[in-house]
């Protein structure tokens, strides 16, 4: 082995030879550049590798992180080959290095090696600092969807999650990870992600969010091959641009079409959307088509739907996606007899129990009552009440009539 390595060093005619006993000399001496110069060595030097890659100098494990990227591709830990496995030992020291440069040129190199350890890559990848780890969680196809999903769910540092997200075609199981972990910045890489895919009810939990978090209206509309009834949502809480954008959309059937123009006419009417003066929407009420119109207020509009018999779940669902607060607290009290200042009251302490047997009296399903405890009472996916074994509510009739008793005496 010493006898090939030493032919390594030879010159070119001319020039001074330079034994592999000689080098392992030089990459001990005082002066960094001339140990710097053999890390530059382009081929594998087994000991001198090793040695050089816990050099004390910052400029010469730089070099060696460049040499043993290179080096990297079908390296394992159980090498027989001495001189590879040295290499390999080399580049588990580097990828450990405190200088995150050094880790960072390994991370840049190696983020498109197909075979690269994948111990090594699961290391960087949980680095500390996201120069280091987002080129591998972005790019290396060495990191498997369990690998990720690990990561994901280890909450890493800040911009880790939207490196993943940015993966091309980031899988169902990944997406649903990712919506879960509720990092805002992480789901609009995702949303923007057109090989991302996302399951139907995965884009629900992302709509429900949708109201109050704008920088994901766009990506949203922008997103191919959207459902329908995802549209019709996305209508009733998005921007007047993004509005145009939504109707144009090639995909969207005519009576969908027709059903978003509907609901964009109801909010212009109600002043919830601006038209502006270039706005070309077809099929939008004008300005003097609007100041003709007498506007009713959300509570005058629950009544009177109410004295109709028309005031059920569906209309309710519609106000609730729509943002229509008032409408929907009012609809309540009519539907239970309530004054909304108890419903009120219910939504402002957060009681999960209280909206329950609120929606419980309303005479509405418990699907719905969860739609509350989300859009009423904001509350995280890992704090809803569900039902269990099949029951229609998770708490008995008793246990929701002193709920209700409970907030009418607060």
């Amino acid at each position: 082995m010493l006898g090939s390595l030493k032919r390594l060093f030879k010159g070119s005619p001319g020039t001074k030879t330079v034994t592999y006993e000689k080098a392992k000399e030089l990459a001990r001496h005082e002066d960094p550049k001339v140990r710097r110069a053999i890390a530059a060595n382009p081929v594998p030097l087994g000991e001198i590798d090793l040695l050089l890659a816990g050099d004390s100098d910052k400029g010469v494990r730089t070099s060696m992180a460049e040499k043993i990227a290179r080096l990297t591709p079908g390296l394992s830990a159980d090498e027989r080959n001495e001189v590879r496995r040295m290499t390999y030992e080399a580049l588990a020291i580097l990828a450990r290095d405190q200088v995150k440069r050094v880790r960072q040129i390994l991370s840049e190199t190696l983020k498109d090696v197909a075979d690269a350890p994948p111990e090594i890559i699961g290391r960087l990848a949980r680095d500390g600092e996201l120069a280091v780890s987002a080129p591998l969680l972005e790019y290396s196809q060495v990191l498997t969807d369990d690998d990720l999903l690990a990561i994901i769910k280890s909450e890493p540092i800040q911009g880790a999650l939207s490196a993943i997200s940015r993966r091309k075609g980031v899988t169902e199981v990944l997406s649903d990870s990712i919506v879960a972990s509720e990092d805002i910045d992480a789901v609009t890489e995702l949303l923007g992600n057109a090989s991302a895919q996302i399951r139907e009810e995965t884009l629900d939990r992302i709509l429900d969010r949708a109201p109050e978090v704008k920088q994901w209206h766009e990506p949203l509309v922008k997103r191919p091959k959207l459902p329908e009834r995802v549209i019709w949502r996305l209508s009733q809480v998005v921007a007047e641009n993004l509005v145009e954008i939504l109707i144009q959309r090639k995909d969207l059937k005519p009576d969908t079409a027709k059903r978003v123009r509907a609901i964009v006419n109801r909010r212009l009417k109600e002043g919830d959307l601006i038209e502006s003066k270039s706005s070309r929407l077809p099929g939008l009420l004008s300005a003097h088509q609007k100041q003709a119109m007498d506007p009713e207020s959300a509570r005058e509009r629950a009544r009177k739907l109410h004295e109709a018999g028309k005031l059920d779940k569906k209309i309710i669902t519609e106000a609730l996606d729509g943002k229509d607060r008032e409408f929907v607290i009012t609809a309540l009290g009519l539907r239970t007899g309530l004054n909304p200042d108890v419903i009120e009251k219910v939504i402002s302490t957060n009681s999960v129990k209280g909206i329950i047997a609120v929606a419980w009296k309303a005479r509405l399903p418990m699907s719905l009552a969860v739609k509350f405890q989300k859009r009423l009472l904001r509350m995280a996916p890992k704090d809803l009440l569900l039902s269990r074994g099949g029951a229609p509510f998770p708490l008995s009739e008793e246990e929701m009539e002193w709920q209700l008793d409970f907030f009418k005496e607060m």
